[in-house]
């Protein structure tokens, strides 16, 4: 017996939604560019099809036409009289709220009266909203402008069209400000990010709505959350010296603390190496009154190691990892997650913003939350290496979070008084003497002799946690074969990581890279090649030839910055004393390969001190033989193969 093609139909104001049988194959022609049907996964309508009012109007029987063979097919028939029946039946009683379950919207004051919005998913509703009280669509922001209004008002339009929750609108605590016009849309990957304000689908009819909207010329126009002006703070400095003494640190580093804590907002620009996160925990240590907390925003990829510096200052510490925990001291938190905490921010005395550079583009989501964080919390402190990536005008945003004047100024004034000349940038160096601290390796040098070793733990997504337990249990892989898999593959997931301190080289750095697998080198001399970094590479596949001219260039010519072999062909036996930086992709089996491959830079001849960087996966392998290269050292130097004797450590480790 057949089925009607409509079972039930609602109406929005906006959109339909319609109830239809399934039918295999009608998905296809729903979603098609000419329809761009969206099929509802969740909610009181799960399961329906939510098309808009100007495709029924104008396309309904292009639509139908194309489903005829799949209705057919199912044995479903189309009525279209008693469709037209129930379509006009369900306009004639909108109900605003029918898709308006799930939104969630934000609503910002604006310095000079004006009201920022921001919606997420998308809803024609709001758009018609945002138009009828005259607004500025913002494409760099995925927002509206409306001028002359108030959030309360706004809110109260909002919930009364819509029929919302009150709790759907949410009123943020601070006041926003014009941080940047003719913005992009986020050139540091976070174009796609839609935390807030996603914007109407692509090529949809509502995406056209939206750019009916624009009022005016300055539609690039980016806001942020306003932070409060930085400004000195009083120490007794005699007794800050005796705190310090407490923390062995050295003496650059006191210099460093001095500087974070001097006033509420400063940048510590450091080049890589020379201690910005021991520093900074230190330097917030002193802030935060006992019953305060510090929160730490960074990559997700330095939250461990994080945790582990503010462990190794105070081993007792107590540290929210990823949440908000009113008990304790710390809060590490990737940017993505910083929502999770927005809320939570009445005891935190001290923000540290960690790779402060990766929030130069205004209109990324991640650099938006940064600032609605910011500015709760009254003592800033920001961290990079790179404080420049590209041109002056990044540095703007930095100034801008910290309370810096100059942050204050509109980015077209700053960027027209500061950049494009070489007298134009020493004007702004002579400006940022008391907010930003910077120190080469070589300025230290005398302090920092000899070799370093930094470890950082790395930690596992859900994916890469899921693959690494699945080689675990797999009953075909036993012994070596196992052991060489899980390397290989944790090789494989440490390769982003290699990649990114490749690119954070300063302009005399250079980096030796170790790897146990050549397939491993090769990616690397391949991102290389992608950025214009000029790379030279040694595996046992090389010729004595080849080995030597990859060593004299490495060696000889400024312009090779990476060298990158394998442990086995390039740990042992060559001089790269033109390196300063070392970082292995892998352990070596025996401390004794990790030690020779280290001092292929730390040898006679090596003028610079050499930083050893050692990523390390949280909860795997890595962490097992690390602790066996470092407590098993006696036994892996016997007269029993070491590798054997680690193998089985290894096995029995993993059997627990």
């Amino acid at each position: 017996m057949s089925q009607p093609l409509l079972r039930s139909v609602v109406f929005d104001g906006w959109d339909f939604g319609l109830r239809l049988p399934y039918m295999p194959g009608a998905s296809v022609v729903l979603t098609r560019p000419d329809y761009r049907g969206w099929y509802l996964r969740q909610g009181r309508f799960k399961g329906w099809w939510r098309l808009s009012a100007l495709v029924v109007d104008t396309r309904l029987e292009g639509l139908l036409a194309e489903l005829a063979p799949v209705c057919e097919a199912c044995g479903v028939r189309v009525d279209r009289t008693v469709l037209s029946e129930m379509l006009l039946a369900a306009r004639s009683r909108p109900d605003p709220s029918c898709f308006a379950e799930g939104l969630q919207i934000s609503l910002a004051p604006l310095e000079g009266g004006a009201v920022l919005l921001q919606a997420a998913p998308f809803h024609p509703g709001v758009v018609a909203v945002a138009k009828a009280m005259h607004g500025t669509y913002l494409p760099a922001m995925k927002a509206w402008r409306l001028q002359r209004s108030s959030p309360a008002y706004v809110r109260h339009n909002l919930v009364e069209s819509l029929r919302l929750d009150v709790s759907q609108v949410r009123i943020a605590d601070v006041l926003y400000g014009l941080a940047a016009e003719g913005a992009g849309s986020g050139g540091n990957g976070d174009a796609a990010i839609t935390l807030q304000g996603a914007p109407p689908p692509a090529g949809s009819e509502s995406a056209s709505g939206a750019a009916d909207g624009l009022q005016d010329d300055k539609v690039g126009q980016v806001y942020l959350a306003a932070t409060d002006a930085c400004a000195p703070k009083a120490w007794d400095w005699a007794a800050v010296e005796q705190l310090l003494q407490r923390y062995s640190l050295r003496t650059h580093q006191q210099l460093g603390v001095k500087h974070l804590i001097r006033q509420t907002g400063a940048l510590l620009a450091d080049d890589m190496g020379l201690g910005k996160t021991r520093q900074a925990v230190v330097a917030a240590d002193l802030v935060a009154e006992p019953d305060q907390q510090v929160l730490i925003a960074c990559p997700a990829s330095l939250v461990l190691n994080w945790r582990n510096e503010i462990l190794a200052v105070d081993p007792q510490a107590r540290i929210g990892i990823q949440r908000a925990e009113f008990e304790a001291r710390w809060l590490v938190c990737n940017y993505e997650q910083l929502h999770k905490l927005k809320s939570a921010l009445a005891k935190v005395a001290v923000l540290i913003v960690d790779e402060a550079h990766v929030l130069k583009e205004p209109s990324a989501a991640k650099t938006r939350l940064t600032f609605e964080v910011a500015a709760q919390i009254p003592h800033r402190m920001l961290l990079t290496g790179t404080p420049i990536m590209n041109r002056e005008a990044e540095l703007h945003t930095l100034l801008r979070l910290s309370g810096h004047a100059l942050g204050q100024m509109p980015q077209g004034q700053f960027v027209s008084q500061f950049a494009g000349s070489s007298e134009f940038r020493q004007s702004l160096h002579a400006q940022l003497g008391d907010w930003m601290l910077r120190r080469s390796k070589d300025e230290v040098l005398r302090e920092l002799q000899g070799k370093q070793r930094q470890l950082l733990t790395l930690p596992l997504n859900d994916t890469q946690t899921t693959e690494y337990e699945e080689i675990l249990r797999d009953p075909a892989l036993i012994g070596f074969q196992r052991m060489g898999t899980l390397r290989q593959w944790l090789e494989q997931e440490k390769l982003p990581w290699v990649r990114e301190r490749i690119g954070l080289l300063g302009a005399d750095d250079k980096l030796i890279v170790f790897c146990e697998f050549k397939q491993s080198v090769r990616e690397v001399v391949a991102h290389c090649e992608q950025l214009g970094i000029e790379c030279v590479s040694l595996t046992g596949e090389d010729s004595t030839r080849q080995r030597q001219a990859a060593i004299d260039r490495f060696q000889q010519d400024p312009a090779v910055r990476v060298f990158v072999g394998t442990t086995m062909a390039a740990g042992t036996g060559i001089t790269l004393t033109a390196a300063n930086y070392v970082c292995f992709a892998s352990l070596p089996w025996t401390p004794g390969l990790l030690e020779q491959a280290e001092d292929r830079a730390f040898r006679l001849g090596q003028l610079r001190l050499v930083i050893v960087q050692i990523p390390l996966l949280a909860g795997t392998i890595d962490q097992q033989l690390w602790e066996l290269l470092l407590h098993k050292k006696t036994v892996a130097s016997e007269v029993i193969e070491p590798e054997k004797v680690l193998l089985g450590v290894l096995e029995a480790a993993l059997a627990e």
